[in-house]
């Protein structure tokens, strides 16, 4: 519910506390519709990032103009999706830290 309100760094401290395939969806899908700054895609990404890899990736997907149902978030979502607020280059150092 948070997300809806727009409470996005509360929505992401409750799924960060649940840990699962759908929390990691949702933490995905509110980092890319929050625009996903890097100290927020640091704090709450690197666990999905370790816990479900392929789900984690969608984070680095454009894809303008999808809804939550098209990317297998659930239809509850009808939202564009922007870019992350990270260079590539600090999505590099990113991934590369989450190898370590």
């Amino acid at each position: 519910m948070q997300e809806h309100l727009g409470q996005y760094q509360q929505a992401l401290d409750t799924w960060e506390q649940i840990r699962s395939e759908e929390s990691s969806k949702r933490t995905i899908m509110i980092l890319k519709k929050s625009g996903g700054s890097k100290d927020w895609i640091n704090l709450y990404g690197r666990q999905v990032f370790i816990s479900h890899p392929e789900i984690a990736l969608e984070l680095f997907k454009n894809k303008t103009g999808q809804d939550g149902a098209e990317l297998g978030y659930g239809g509850d979502f009808t939202e564009s999706y922007d870019s992350i607020s990270m260079t590539i280059d600090e999505i590099l150092e990113f991934l590369g830290s989450i190898e370590d």
